[in-house]
């Protein structure tokens, strides 16, 4: 075995990743909202008691839709007929 005495000095060094850092885990998911809807989910989340910010309000409205017992399905034609919301 032969000795060098450059091999201990040389360190790996790993670049630092561009751009900006990671906010969140989840991916984003962006929709549109008709204002009436919107005016509608500021009011729900302003009757809260920890007044949520409107996307953490509306991931509470989608969560409580899919988790209610007997909640009525509803059918695209009659949402269409509704304006697209019940």
């Amino acid at each position: 075995m032969t000795f060098n005495p450059m091999a201990k000095s040389i360190k790996k060094v790993t670049p630092k990743k561009r751009g900006r850092p990671a906010t969140g885990n989840d991916p984003v998911t962006t929709f549109r909202v008709p204002d009436d809807l919107k005016l509608a989910i500021d009011k729900w989340r302003e009757a809260q008691p920890d007044k949520p910010a409107r996307s953490a309000a509306i991931r509470m409205l989608i969560e409580m839709a899919l988790t209610a017992q007997n909640a009525p399905i509803m059918s695209a034609k009659i949402a269409d007929d509704l304006g697209g919301f019940a």
